[in-house]
Parts: structure tokens; C-alpha cells; sequence
């Protein structure tokens, strides 16, 4: 009888190990997640009197979201160092894809598509953080048309002008910005 109680007391111990044992795992598991995704909250709002800016989520450098598919660094079509899809990609892309957070919007035209410095697309925003390095490479891409968004408190704007950065190397968008 006591080797049986033994047994039963050395099957919970076990058990219980296991059990804890799973859970150091799982929560492991969930901070290396986390930390390598960076924040999952929602991506704020920043407005002055005549812009809206949205910064898209980012860790400590910012990682953007997926847009536009780069190329190899071998293609011949890749004219701008460092840069791993063209300008007029960016074009094609802005073109013919809804703006990112738009009520409504006619298809934007887009301007202008350079690529420049991180600090050079901060200074031409007023400042805005891009969310990359100062001397990483960016694809700036301005455009026009009717782009309806949402503005606290229960508004709604309409704005003729926008910019949207994407980063030259993973063709990820890091920032958009409506001007009035």
C-alpha cells in the first residue's frame, strides 16, 4: 500500500513539473514573439492644423507594412543604389492601391516618387519621425486627389494631398501623410 501511495505522490510531482515546465515555454515563447514584432497596438494618429500624419507601428526601427514586393539586388532594372525596387514601381504601386485608412478616395495621383534619405524625408514632412535612421534610404511618393478620413471628435476631413515613405530596402510603408 505505501508503494502505491509513493508511486501516486511521485506521479503528481511529475505532473505538476511538467505543467510548469509547459508554461515557462509558452510564456518564453510569447515574450521572444512579442519582442520581435514589436508593438501590436493600434498605430496613432498624429494632427496639426494642416496635416494628419499616421506613423505605422514600429519596434525601435521601424518595420513598417508590407507594400510593395522588392527585387533582387542583381535585377538590371534597379537604377538607385540601396534601393531594391524603382521608382516606378512605387508609382504603381501608390496608384493603384486604396489609401491606407481613407473613408473614401479617389485614386490617387501620384506627383512625384524620389528616393532620399530618411532625415531628408523628415525635414520635408516638418519634422516627422520616419521611424528608420536618419541616413537610411526611403522612397518618398507624393500624391493628389479626394481622400475622405476620419478626425477626432466624430469628423471627418477631406484632404487633396498625401505622402507615403516606404523603406528602399523591404519596400515596407512606414508613413502616411494627409495635406491640407
Amino acid at each position: 500500500m505505501q508503494k502505491i501511495r509513493a508511486f501516486a505522490l511521485f506521479g503528481v510531482v511529475v505532473v505538476v513539473l511538467v505543467i510548469v515546465s509547459i508554461a515557462n515555454v509558452n510564456s518564453s515563447e510569447a515574450q521572444n514573439a512579442t519582442a520581435q514584432t514589436g508593438s501590436t497596438s493600434v498605430p496613432s494618429v498624429n494632427s496639426g492644423p494642416a496635416s494628419q500624419t499616421e506613423s505605422l507601428p514600429s519596434p525601435s526601427v521601424a518595420s513598417g507594412v508590407a507594400a510593395i514586393v522588392p527585387r533582387a539586388s542583381t535585377d538590371s532594372a534597379l537604377t538607385i543604389s540601396g534601393a531594391k525596387f524603382t521608382s516606378a514601381a512605387a508609382t504603381q504601386y501608390v496608384s493603384s492601391h486604396r489609401v491606407p485608412h481613407a473613408q473614401s478616395s479617389a485614386n490617387p495621383v501620384v506627383d512625384a516618387a524620389v528616393f532620399i534619405t530618411s532625415q531628408e524625408a523628415s525635414t520635408r514632412l516638418q519634422g516627422e519621425t520616419i521611424g528608420i535612421p536618419a541616413g537610411s534610404l526611403v522612397c518618398y511618393v507624393t500624391f493628389h486627389g479626394s481622400f475622405t478620413v476620419s478626425a477626432p471628435p466624430n469628423k471627418t476631413v477631406i484632404y487633396t494631398k498625401g505622402v507615403e515613405v516606404f523603406n528602399a530596402q523591404t519596400g515596407n510603408l512606414l508613413l502616411l501623410s494627409f495635406l491640407s
